[in-house]
């Protein structure tokens, strides 16, 4: 029984080595990395919360006109997409668990009929990788960082996704008060086309002033049509992220308009907070060196068996102990050891032209969003009420017969684009500002090519008619 002692002490080892498997790496985990950075609480309807309440509370919110917040709550409740990633998290828990389980042992028997005598041979054995046995602490050091890789990354999509619903918020809003805007235009303009009509009837207007007025209501009534279309996509985008589909998809109201871009600048560092998908692939980097040495030897030696067989020969049992190896003859394993240190150098490179690159998206970004808020400022503060207040005045000179119709048609559209442009410029400092806070706590920098200047397009021609 010797023998037996010396082949089970690596079960024994086996045994010790599980110890080190963690106990936990699912949801929960996820949700506490994610409240650490201070976003909304993410749920798993049927896991964290029950089917029926996540019902209720959707129920709830769409009752309501959706704000920001509630729009974020929605779509953590409804979102298919996120379940799809927080089974993928439990699928990967479930790699870790079979990559550090124990690994099995294989078991044999041979019965053997001697010829012409009446003894019966028996042979048992019992075998086990070695090599699965000595290398399980960095299998189980590995398997835990790569699992770790993968909750970063499920983090950061998380992260990232927040930060689409809240820019896709904004730009319904957005695309909400552009369509109000332009359908009052159009109802004005259309209001001053049949007056300019009946005055031409009566002969007191040029023709080619009516026409004029006439350009300006099919100019706004277009806009409109592309405003209503705009308001339309921005509110199929808000479905989908909410995972609303008919008929709730047109239940819901929003609350609230854009709010000004604030009077200051907030303090913004340099460069946000470490991007967890920079960590996800630390993590990974650390999966792949720590395998790197069991790559090296099993390359070279292959597999390792350790086995212990039991024998009956003659009527008499006897026990030995073997091990089994593979020659490296014809293959030393030199291309499988470049390959395993190569693709870590190439992850190394990945990593650090990742990190690069995360840090001028970050830098670019800041910039921008201190662009659009001065722009906002502006366009709110001095283009705004100047479009307003010339359309005041020339609104008085044409009462006063001082101005043709013309220049009062050009002041009405100036102050329809500076609105217009308004609403664009606060929609582009809230896109950037959300974009930066996802990408301030471990996000990525997201969708930020948009234009922070909307350009004016004028719809006829300078100067009055003489």
């Amino acid at each position: 029984m010797h023998l037996q002692r010396w082949f089970f002490l690596p079960l024994a080892l086996l045994g010790t080595a599980c110890t080190l498997v963690p106990s936990d790496h699912g949801f929960d985990p996820l949700v506490s990395q994610i409240a650490a950075t201070g976003q909304p609480t993410p749920v798993w309807p049927g896991v964290s919360l029950s089917g029926d309440a996540a019902a209720s509370r959707t129920s709830a919110l769409l009752a309501q006109p959706l704000t920001e917040d509630s729009v974020v709550t929605l779509a953590l409740l409804n979102n298919r997409h996120l379940r799809a990633q927080y089974f993928d998290l439990r699928a990967a828990l479930g790699d870790y668990r079979e990559t550090t389980a124990l690994p099995n042992p294989f078991v044999s028997a041979l019965v053997l009929e001697a010829d012409d005598e009446p003894v019966t041979n028996l042979s048992f054995g019992l075998g086990i990788e070695l090599l699965d046995i000595l290398f399980l602490p960095r299998r189980v050091r590995a398997a835990g960082q790569e699992l770790d890789a993968v909750q970063a990354e499920t983090a950061a999509r998380l992260i990232d996704f927040v930060g689409d619903v809240r820019v896709a918020y904004y730009r319904a809003v957005a695309a909400h008060q552009v369509s109000e805007l332009t359908r009052q235009a159009a109802r004005t303009t259309a209001a001053a086309a049949s007056a300019a009509e009946a005055l031409y009837d009566a002969g007191n207007l040029a023709e080619v002033d009516l026409n004029r007025q006439q350009l300006l209501a099919a100019a706004m009534r277009l806009e409109n049509l592309r405003a209503d279309a705009a308001r339309t996509a921005a509110r199929e985008r808000m479905n989908g992220l909410l995972g609303l589909d008919a008929p709730r998809a047109q239940e819901w109201v929003l609350a609230g308009r854009l709010r000004p871009a604030p009077e200051h600048a907030h303090p913004l560092p340099a460069t946000p907070a470490d991007s967890l998908a920079l960590m996800a692939s630390d993590a990974r980097i650390d999966a792949v060196a720590s395998r790197l040495g069991m790559a090296a030897v099993s390359s070279l030696i292959g597999d390792v068996e350790l086995e212990i067989e039991r024998e009956r020969d003659d009527g008499h049992w006897e026990t030995g102990l073997g091990l089994g190896l593979e020659l490296p003859l014809f293959n030393q394993g030199r291309g499988a050891r470049q390959a395993a240190t190569d693709r870590l150098s190439a992850l190394i490179e990945q990593r650090l032209a990742d990190g690069i690159t995360y840090r001028a998206e970050a830098r670019r970004l800041i910039s921008d969003l201190e662009a659009a808020r001065a722009m906002a400022r502006v366009q709110g503060g001095e283009l705004l009420p100047l479009a307003s207040k010339v359309l005041q005045g020339t609104q008085l000179d044409y009462n006063a017969m001082q101005t043709g119709l013309f220049g009062l048609l050009s002041a009405r559209q100036d102050e329809l684009l500076a609105g217009r442009d308004y609403i664009q410029a606060l929609e582009a400092f809230w896109v950037l500002q959300a974009r930066y806070e996802q990408m301030a706590v471990g996000g990525s920098a997201g969708d930020t090519d948009l234009a922070i200047a909307a350009p004016r397009q004028r719809s006829g021609g300078e100067g009055d008619h003489p």
